[in-house]
C-alpha cells in the first residue's frame, strides 16, 4: 500500500519537475541570446504596452493557478490533480532558482525587464509558500476524512438495520446469486420469442426468507443484459386499503417504468395504456364524464359498451406490444401480506387485465399462507386442497427459493452481531455466535431484526446477563415467538424448581412435539429441565437457567431488590475513595435491597476482580466487621462471614497473601473471631495452621476468648486446641482451672453426648488430664455428691452450672463402673476391649489415688489371667 502511494506521489510530481528543468532551460537560453531585449530601458507608449501586457498575463495566470487552492480549501479536488496548478509550480520554482543563481539586478535598479523579473519573482515565491500550505492542508483533510470515515462506519455498524432486503448493490452473502442469474438468463431467454400471453412465474419461499433480495439479484442480473428489458417492481401492499386501487396503480407504475427505461418509447403505447387505465379507475377516483366502474367488471358477464371499450383497448396495447423492441418483466412482491380480496385482484391483474405479450410476472410469495387464503375464498369449508389447486393452475411456472445455508448464514449473522458485541467490549469467538445461530432456525429478515433487538438490548442488560444467553433468547424471540411464551409461562420446569415428576414429563412432551429443533439448545441454556444441578459459575456468569438471573433477561431491567452492576460498581468506586465513602454507599445499597443480596453480589465479583480490589474490600469487610461486632449476635451464618472468608480463600496464596495474612493478625479483640471462622473452613492448609498457631500462642486467652459469641468461643478454642503443643494445653488449662474456676474450664473438655457409663468414663477421664484431681476435689467439695442420674436432672432444674453438675455426677460414678465392669470381666475369664483398657490406665495415672487402689489391683489381676490363658494355648 505504501509502496502504490509513493508510485502515485511520483507520477503526480515527474511532469511539474520536468517543468521545472524545461523552464530553467528556457530562462537561461533567453539570458544567453537575448540580453539586449531584456536589458533595454523602454519608454513611452512601448513601456506602457509591455506593462500592461505583463499584468493581463500575471492576472490569468494567477486567477487559473488559484483555482488549485480554491479546490484544495473547498474540499472539490485535490491540488495535487490539476495538471496546470502542478506546471505553473515548476515554472515558479524554474523562476525563484535562476532569479537566486543568475540575476544580478536585485536591488530594482536594472531595467524595465528586471524589474518586472523582480515581481515575477515575489510572485512566484509566494505561489511556493502558497502550495506548501496548500499540501499540508490537504494532508490534513485527508487524515481527517479516514478518521471521520472509520466514526462514520462505526457508527453505521452500530445503527439499526432497516434495510428491507439485499438491494442492487449489496453483498450476496448467502450464495444465491449464482440461482438468481440462472433464473433470470432463462427469463430473458423466453421474452426474446414473441408470445400470446404473460408468462407467470411464482417465488415461493416462507417470510423473511430472502424473496425480495432475490429480485434484486435479478435485476442486477437484467441490467446487464443486452436484451435491456423493461423492470417494473410493483408492491401491491403499499396502495392503500382500497383493493380497488391496484390495477391504476399497476398501469401508473407500468407507464413510469417504461418512460424511464428509454427517451425513445413508443408514445402511442404510453397513450394507449393511459386510456385503459381510465377504464379501469374507481368511480371515486376517475375524472368527471367516465362512467364504467371497475368494481363491476370482473363480475360481469355481458358484454356491455364499456367491457367492449376495454377490451378492445387492450387489444390494441396487445398489438402495440407485439411491434415495440420493448419486454416486459414485471416483479410483484409481498403478495402473502394482502387480504384475500386483494390477492384475488392481483391474480385478475395478471390474468385478465394485464395479459400482455413478451411480459414475465414472478410474484414472490409464502405458499402457504397464499393457499390458506384462497381456500377461503373458494371452499365453503376451507379446503386446504382447494386453494392450492387455484394456485397451480394460476403459477406456471412454481420456482422454490433455495434454502439458506446454515454456515453462510451464520457467518452473516456474525458480520452484524460482531460490531455491536466489539462496542460494549465483550469477548466472545465467532464460533461461539456461529454454533448458537447454527442450532437454531432463523431467516435472514429474522437475522436482521436479531441483530436490532441485540443492539438494543445489550447496552442495557450486558452487565446483569451472560450475553450469549441473550442472544439465544432473542433469537427465540424473533423465531418462535410462541417458545419464548413458553419459557415465560413455565418458568419453574425450566429452572428446575417444579418437583411433580408427571407434570415434567407433560412439559417436555409438549416441547418436543412443538419446538423439536430448539430442544437441544434448551437444555444448554437450562440444565435443570435435564436433571441437572446448576454449578456455581453459573450464577458467576448470570445465565438464564439460574434463578438469581433469570428474571432479568424477561423483564430487561433488574428485579425488584436486585443490585445490578452498575450498583456495584458505584460501591466499588466510593471503596476506592475510602471506607467512610464505602459504609455510606454499603448502607443505601443494603437498605434499597437487603443484606443476603448485598453479600451475594460481592460474592459473584470476588472471583472476577483483581487481587488489589479483593485485598482492599477484604480490608474494608475485616475493618467493618471488628467494628460492629457484637458478642451477644450470633454470625456462624452471616453473610459478612462469608463473603470475609470467601475473599480471604482467594488471596490465600495469590501476591497478595502477606498483606491479606498482615490484615488478619492485626491484634485486635475480635479479629480472634474471623480466624476461628477461617480455620474451621480449613483455608489455607498446613501452612496457615502454623500461622494460626504461631499467632494464637501469643494472643490467646481466657479473657480475650470469653469477649466473644458462644459460638465463636467454640471456634476459637478449637483452632487454639487443634494446633498447641500438648504441655502447653494442659499448662494453660491448669491455669485457668485455678484462676478461673473448674466449671469456666471443663465446658471446653465435655463433649455433649449420651449420659452413658462408657461415654461418661471417657469424658471424666478427658477432664482429669487438664484438671489436677485436687482442683477437682476443691470444687466439688461445696457441693452435694449426686450420685444418680435422678438426682443429676433435679439439680439441672436449678440455676447452677451444668458442666460442674454432670463432673460432680461423673466423679461419684465412674470408679463404681470401673470396679464393676473389671469384676465381670475376672468372674467371667474374659478380655477387656483394648479401648476400655487405655481409659483404665488413664484413670488410674490421673484419677483420685484412694479410689483407683481396687482398681489398679482388678486391672493387674485381669491381665495376669490373660497371659496366663495365652501362655495355655500356646502349648
Amino acid at each position: 500500500m505504501v509502496y502504490s502511494q509513493i508510485k502515485w506521489l511520483w507520477g503526480k510530481l515527474l511532469p511539474p519537475m520536468f517543468c521545472v528543468v524545461i523552464a530553467y532551460i528556457v530562462l537561461l537560453i533567453l539570458r544567453i541570446y537575448a540580453p539586449s531585449v531584456f536589458s533595454q530601458d523602454y519608454i513611452g507608449y512601448e513601456k506602457q504596452l509591455i506593462i500592461l501586457a505583463y499584468i493581463i498575463a500575471a492576472l490569468a495566470i494567477c486567477w487559473r493557478g488559484l483555482g488549485g487552492f480554491r479546490g484544495a480549501g473547498s474540499g472539490i479536488k485535490n491540488p495535487l490533480q490539476d495538471r496546470f496548478f502542478l506546471l505553473m509550480n515548476g515554472v515558479a520554482a524554474a523562476v525563484v532558482i535562476d532569479h537566486q543563481s543568475n540575476d544580478r539586478n536585485k536591488d530594482w535598479s536594472g531595467p524595465l525587464f528586471s524589474d518586472l523579473y523582480e515581481i515575477t519573482f515575489i510572485i512566484c515565491l509566494s505561489v511556493l509558500v502558497l502550495l506548501g500550505i496548500t499540501l499540508l492542508f490537504t494532508i490534513y483533510r485527508k487524515f481527517r476524512r479516514k478518521v471521520d470515515d472509520n466514526n462514520s462506519t462505526t457508527q453505521h455498524e452500530l445503527n439499526f438495520r432497516t434495510e428491507s432486503s439485499l438491494g442492487k448493490e449489496g453483498r450476496d452473502a448467502l450464495n444465491r446469486e449464482a440461482f438468481a442469474g440462472h433464473v433470470a438468463a432463462t427469463i430473458e431467454k423466453h421474452t426474446a420469442k414473441t408470445n400470446e400471453g404473460a408468462l407467470t412465474i411464482g417465488l415461493y419461499g416462507p417470510w423473511g426468507s430472502g424473496k425480495t433480495s432475490i429480485f434484486d439479484l435479478m435485476e442486477r442480473e437484467f441490467d446487464k443484459s443486452k436484451s435491456n428489458p423493461v423492470i417494473v417492481r410493483f408492491q401491491p401492499w403499499f396502495f392503500g386499503k382500497d383493493y380497488m386501487n391496484l390495477i391504476p396503480e399497476f398501469l401508473n407504475k407500468l407507464i413510469d417504468s417504461i418512460k424511464e427505461h428509454s427517451r425513445a418509447y413508443d408514445a402511442g403505447l404510453i397513450r394507449d395504456l393511459k386510456a385503459y387505465r381510465k377504464f379501469l379507475t374507481p368511480i371515486s377516483l376517475r375524472p368527471p364524464g367516465l362512467i364504467i366502474n371497475f368494481k363491476d367488471l370482473p363480475v360481469n358477464t355481458e358484454f356491455s359498451k364499456e367491457y367492449m371499450d376495454a377490451e378492445d383497448m387492450r387489444k390494441q396495447i396487445v398489438e402495440r406490444l407485439k411491434l415495440a423492441d420493448i419486454k416486459l418483466i414485471v416483479l410483484i412482491d409481498d403478495l402473502d401480506r394482502l387480504d384475500n380480496k386483494e390477492i384475488q385482484m392481483v391474480f385478475k391483474l395478471v390474468r385478465m387485465i394485464a395479459d400482455f405479450p413478451k411480459t414475465t410476472y414472478i410474484i414472490a410469495m409464502d405458499e402457504e399462507i397464499v393457499t390458506n387464503s384462497l381456500a377461503q375464498m373458494y371452499s365453503k369449508d376451507f379446503v386446504r386442497d382447494v386453494g392450492k389447486e387455484y394456485l397451480e393452475k394460476f403459477i406456471q411456472i412454481p420456482l422454490y427459493i433455495p434454502a439458506c445455508d446454515p454456515v453462510l448464514l451464520a457467518n452473516l449473522g456474525w458480520e452484524m452481531l460482531e460490531p455491536i458485541l466489539k462496542a460494549e467490549e465483550i469477548l466472545v469467538t465467532p464460533i461461539q455466535v456461529k454454533d448458537i445461530l447454527m442450532q437454531m432456525e432463523i431467516s435472514p429478515r429474522n437475522l436482521q431484526r436479531l441483530s436490532n433487538l441485540y443492539r438494543l438490548y445489550l447496552p442495557l442488560l450486558h452487565r446483569d446477563v451472560f450475553p450469549l444467553d441473550l442472544l439465544s433468547l432473542l433469537l427465540i424471540k424473533v423465531s418462535k415467538p410462541g417458545l419464548f411464551e413458553f419459557i415465560l409461562k413455565h418458568s419453574d420446569f425450566f429452572l428446575g424448581k417444579l418437583k411433580e415428576d408427571k407434570m415434567r414429563t407433560e412439559l417436555m412432551d409438549k416441547l418436543k412435539a412443538a419446538y423439536a429443533p430448539y430442544v437441544a439448545p434448551l437444555k444448554k441454556m437450562f440444565p435443570s429441565i435435564n436433571y441437572k444441578e446448576i454449578k456455581t459459575e453459573w450464577i458467576i456468569q448470570k445465565r438464564i437457567g439460574t434463578p438469581e438471573h433469570f428474571w432479568t433477561y424477561f423483564m430487561y431491567s433488574m428485579p425488584y431488590q436486585k443490585l445490578s452492576e452498575a450498583d456495584m460498581d458505584s460501591f466499588y468506586l466510593a471503596l476506592e475513595q475510602g471506607f467512610m465513602e464505602a459504609e455510606k454507599q454499603q448502607s443505601y445499597l443494603v437498605n434499597k435491597t437487603s443484606p443476603h443480596e448485598f453479600h451475594k453480589k460481592l460474592g459473584e465479583k470476588i472471583d472476577l476482580s483483581t487481587d488489589g480490589r479483593n485485598l482492599l474490600l477484604f480490608a474494608y469487610l475485616f475493618t467493618t466487621f471488628n467494628k460492629e461486632y457484637n458478642k451477644e449476635r450470633s454470625y456462624s451464618y452471616s453473610y459478612e462471614r462469608k463473603t470475609i472468608i470467601s475473599l480471604f480463600a482467594r488471596l490465600y496464596g495469590s501476591p497478595e497473601e502477606q498483606s491479606a495474612l498482615k490484615i488478619l493478625f492485626n491484634d485486635n479483640e475480635t479479629n480472634l473471631s474471623l480466624l476461628g471462622m477461617i480455620y474451621d473452613q480449613k483455608v489455607g492448609g498446613e501452612g496457615l495452621k502454623q500461622q494460626i498457631k504461631n499467632y494464637l500462642s501469643v494472643h490467646f486467652s481466657y479473657p480475650v476468648l470469653m469477649e466473644h459469641h458462644e459460638e465463636d468461643i467454640e471456634r476459637i478454642f478449637t483452632a487454639w486446641s487443634e494446633t498447641a503443643e500438648e504441655h502447653q494445653k494442659r499448662k494453660i488449662l491448669k491455669a485457668w482451672s485455678m484462676e478461673y474456676g473448674v466449671g469456666a474450664t471443663i465446658r471446653f473438655l465435655m463433649i455433649d453426648q449420651p449420659y452413658e457409663d462408657k461415654v461418661l468414663l471417657n469424658s471424666y477421664i478427658t477432664v482429669l488430664q487438664y484438671v489436677p484431681i485436687f482442683v477437682i476435689r476443691e470444687e466439688l467439695g461445696k457441693m452435694e455428691p449426686i450420685t444418680s442420674r435422678k438426682m443429676m436432672n433435679e439439680e439441672f432444674k436449678k440455676d447452677s452450672d451444668p458442666y460442674l453438675i454432670i463432673l460432680n455426677y461423673m466423679d461419684n460414678t465412674v470408679y463404681d463402673y470401673a470396679i464393676k465392669e473389671l469384676t465381670e470381666i475376672y468372674n467371667n475369664n474374659g478380655t477387656p476391649e483394648y479401648s476400655f483398657s487405655q481409659a483404665i490406665e488413664d484413670l488410674c495415672e490421673f484419677g483420685d489415688s484412694e479410689r483407683i487402689r481396687d482398681i489398679r489391683s482388678l486391672h493387674t489381676q485381669i491381665q495376669l489371667q490373660n497371659h496366663i490363658q495365652e501362655n495355655q494355648i500356646d502349648h
